[in-house]
């Protein structure tokens, strides 16, 4: 059975004073494994969140004594459920308090004390917050149930001879988000049962540097006069309780001290280990301690596969105060080991090998305390073979304008190629090594001249050295554009209606473009070498030029002459009148970039001859108005348009023709 504290004390004075504690409790995430319950922050701020009134006194109903900064506040679970007893004691701390890295053990919090610091956020001396240095933030459940679901503050101060301990409501916070101020604090004066704390510990001392894995915490213990019961003792790290003992052990082992130095300090409890007892302790002396620190890991690991009769492990560390060496693995078989002497930086190792077959590859820190630090990551390498194989299969091309492509087949080992050319009647010169990852086998040669002939030969290379030139050779030539014409014709008035030019055949052409007064009006086969120009105007002299073409472009047109359309009298009728409309397919088809497009009106029209894409849109405007009876020609460009079918469309008053053009590039 709970005995109440106003029964126990009996004669005591207590007293509510209307100065709030303020909780604000967060049903919210925080950095720790299962969703808490409840966060609460706690906060004594005077009646009104955050204004400065009626700090919190030492002295019992009454003003003028406010506590000072560095009072501990200490927070108490109601087991029992009937309010602030003899048998309530300090809330369970997690694992690692107050950065919790789990929910264990079920049912703990982050912490379960905090100070007075108003020297953080306020004015004057009284107040405390949770939130503020250097408190911990917002008390946290760890666990997944709500447990403790009834918890109380509790702190007390000596004025004098007597002590005064003040009590708060029990609070229960509900989960989600809610907010609440509670005004009421109880104080017990001269509470006797919280008299005489016990001695301090002795001797504290914490090992430096002896152990990968924990920092031992050591002390003895006298009992004082008069002698007070002792019932355990809990270590702090850094001001934080990080475990407990009982009363005969006199060390304690702290396996989750994190790297760097640490405090280390031990406080005895009296006997029984009740919420009383818990604040009638004495702290020991400090010591600092810390873990000896595991090798430095490594990184931007490789191993090379380019070298030949070794394999180059390079990787970088960052600090060799823990790190007395390296082992070097292959396979997970240690391999080498290799010192950490001089700077942090870049290091390397080579391992020279007869083994073919590529291996993993890794580096491992190593000091002589905790042995093998966290390894490196594993990468593949191997040496570089020697070249025993030529290459084959070598071609040359004869169909390119701007060089002649070499292409072969792959060598086994081969890290390059290299390329040597020459022409006919003189020896093979080096021209180009071809490189980089992937390795391709095809090389195009831009040094070269049109039309002349070259052979071409190639060799394999690694870090071994370089293979036999190929046995085999190729030939291969750089096209061109076509002669230059320098024999052409054109007729002077020989006929009425047109002026015919001629020309002599060429060497490469595809067709042949015919100019009048540098302006192009035709385009034609190479088998063709007449032209009729039926739009030449009459009584005026032009100029007329052909120049071959083919994919390699538009050859140097050959010396140009001139000609004119004989005199047409009025009653004389044209024989080659067309006697329909006609659009003729475009020559030539397919094109690139530029053709030809011939269409025929029988007597004079009004016409519109537009260019659509396969999907109907409109390209280009060829032609549009009046136009004179006969045969006429225009030229479609399409060297800005991308490749495929174009519909060439032309319209007059009495008719609708199409025609299907293809563009290839």
């Amino acid at each position: 059975m709970c005995i109440n504290l106003s029964t126990q004390i009996g004669e005591a004075f207590m007293k509510r004073f209307l100065i709030p504690i303020v909780l604000l409790v967060f049903y919210a995430a925080q950095p720790v494994i299962a969703q808490p319950p409840f966060q609460v922050e706690l906060l004594e701020t005077g009646t009104t969140l955050w204004a400065l009134d009626a700090p919190m006194d030492s002295m019992c109903g009454d003003t003028g004594h406010p506590i000072a900064d560095g009072v501990t506040v200490y927070i108490l679970q109601d087991r029992d459920g009937d309010g602030p007893c003899y048998a309530d004691s300090l809330v369970t701390l997690c694992d690692n308090p107050p950065y919790c890295i789990s929910g264990l053990p079920p049912g703990s919090v982050n912490f379960n004390e905090l100070v007075f610091n108003s020297n953080t956020e306020f004015a004057m001396p009284g107040y405390f917050m949770s939130t503020a240095l250097p408190n911990y933030g917002y008390f946290t459940m760890v666990g997944n149930s709500p447990y403790p679901s009834r918890f109380f503050l509790l702190f007390w101060v000596r004025v004098g001879v007597s002590w005064q301990v003040f009590v708060s409501e029990v609070f229960s916070p509900p989960p989600g988000i809610s907010s609440y101020e509670i005004s009421n604090w109880s104080c017990l004066e001269d509470a006797e049962w919280c008299h005489n704390p016990p001695a301090a510990p002795m001797n504290v001392s914490a090992t430096d540097c002896t152990s990968c894995f924990s920092v031992t915490v050591r002390w003895s213990y006298a009992d004082g006069e008069p002698p007070v019961p002792v019932d355990s003792f809990f270590i702090y790290r850094d001001g934080i309780p990080i475990g407990h003992v009982p009363r005969q052990d006199s060390s304690y082992m702290d396996y989750s001290a994190p790297d760097g130095r640490h405090s280390y300090y031990v406080k005895s409890r009296r006997a029984p280990l009740t919420w009383c007892s818990l604040f009638t302790c004495t702290a020991s002396a400090a010591d600092s301690g810390s873990v000896y620190p595991h090798a430095a890991a490594t990184d931007s690991f490789s191993a090379s596969d380019d070298s030949c009769g070794f394999v180059r492990v390079a990787w970088n560390y960052r600090n060799h105060s823990s790190t007395d060496s390296f082992i070097i693995q292959r396979n997970g078989v240690t391999i080498a080991g290799m010192r950490a002497v001089g700077e942090p930086g870049l290091r390397s190792f080579d391992h020279y090998t007869i083994e073919s077959e590529r291996g993993g590859y890794q580096v491992i820190g190593w000091n002589s305390v905790c042995g093998e630090g966290a390894p490196s990551a594993v990468d593949s390498g191997g040496i570089a073979l020697p070249i025993t194989e030529t290459p084959e299969n070598i071609i040359a091309s004869t169909t390119y304008c701007s060089w002649i492509t070499v292409s072969w087949n792959s060598v086994p080992h081969a890290r390059s190629y290299r390329i040597y050319r020459r022409s006919v009647d003189s020896v093979y010169a080096f021209i180009a090594e071809v490189t980089g990852s992937p390795l391709v086998t095809v090389y195009s040669d831009q040094g070269v001249a049109p039309l002349e002939v070259y052979e071409y030969k190639v060799q394999a290379a690694n870090a071994c050295g370089i293979g036999l030139m190929s046995e085999e050779s190729a030939s291969g030539f750089r096209q061109d554009v076509p002669d230059t014409e320098t024999v052409v014709n054109a007729t002077d008035g020989n006929f009425e209606d047109y002026v015919q030019i001629t020309w002599g055949d060429l060497n490469r052409e595809t067709g042949y473009h015919i100019y009048r007064d540098e302006t192009l009006i035709g385009i034609v086969s190479n088998d063709v070498f007449t032209f009729n120009d039926w739009n030449a105007q009459r009584g005026h002299i032009h100029v007329y030029r052909v120049c071959g073409y083919n994919t390699c472009g538009i050859g140097v047109c050959g010396n140009p002459d001139s000609g004119y359309r004989g005199t047409l009298s009025s009653t004389h009728l044209n024989p080659d009148l067309p006697d329909r409309f006609a659009l003729h397919p475009n020559y030539p088809n397919p094109f690139n970039p530029i053709t030809q497009i011939a269409f025929d009106l029988p007597r004079a029209s009004h016409i519109m001859l537009r260019v659509y894409d396969a999907l109907g849109r409109q390209v280009t405007v060829l032609a549009s108005g009046s136009l004179p009876a006969g045969k006429h020609t225009v030229f479609f460009d399409g060297r800005n348009l991308p490749s495929g079918i174009y519909i060439c469309r032309m319209q007059t008053e009495e008719t609708d023709l199409e025609i299907k053009m293809l563009l290839l590039k």
